[in-house]
This record gives C-alpha cells, sequence and structure tokens, in this order.
C-alpha cells in the first residue's frame, strides 16, 4: 500500500480509498492503481492497513475520466470487493491469509 487508506462519506456508504503499487517483474516498473472499497470492506481495509503494509486485494476495475489542466486524464480503478493479508516470509502455500468471506457491491 503506497498511502494510508481515507475514509469518505459517498451518497449512501462510507468508501475507503487507497493506492497500491503492483509488482510486474524484474525489468519492468510498477503499476500505479488507485482502489476504493465500499462499506464494511472499505471499513475493516481502513482499520488493518496503513501505508507500506502490503495487502492483497481483489475486485472491478472500472474506466475513471476527469479534467485536469493538462487536459483530459484517462485511468482505470480497482473498485475492491475482497482483500487479504500478505505475509511475505511464509511458504508459498500460506502467503495469503483471507479473512472470513466478506463482498459487497458497490452502490451505484
Amino acid at each position: 500500500m503506497v498511502r494510508d487508506p481515507e475514509m469518505r462519506q459517498a451518497k449512501n456508504s462510507q468508501v475507503c480509498g487507497f493506492s497500491i503499487a503492483v509488482d510486474r517483474g524484474k525489468d519492468r516498473d510498477p503499476l500505479w492503481m488507485k482502489c476504493n472499497a465500499w462499506g464494511t470492506v472499505g471499513e475493516r481495509i481502513h482499520g488493518f492497513f496503513k501505508q507500506g503494509k502490503p495487502i492483497s486485494v481483489w475486485g472491478r476495475l472500472e474506466p475513471n475520466e476527469y479534467e485536469s489542466s493538462g487536459g483530459t486524464i484517462k485511468e482505470f480503478q480497482l473498485n475492491v470487493q475482497g482483500w487479504g493479508f500478505v505475509n511475505f516470509g511464509a511458504p508459498k502455500n500460506e502467503s495469503l491469509q483471507t479473512p472470513p468471506a466478506e463482498s459487497e457491491e458497490a452502490p451505484f
């Protein structure tokens, strides 16, 4: 996680926004990804994680477009549907620890 998660109020729900860096291998730059996690999923991420702590997330990639002083910015962000703890020191089959099942659809 490359910045601390931040909670904010959306229309009908709380949303947790954060950014991650995805390792793409030895000779490639990381992929930087903005993430949003809604409701309980976001509350738990906000409670367990901070900048520098590894996290595994999965969900839906959504296109995002907005205007800036340099023109139109087009990017993708991840609407997180689930997450897990990552333990880099554990054997391969134990490196991802998934919390109890929880999944919430984004309320839009």
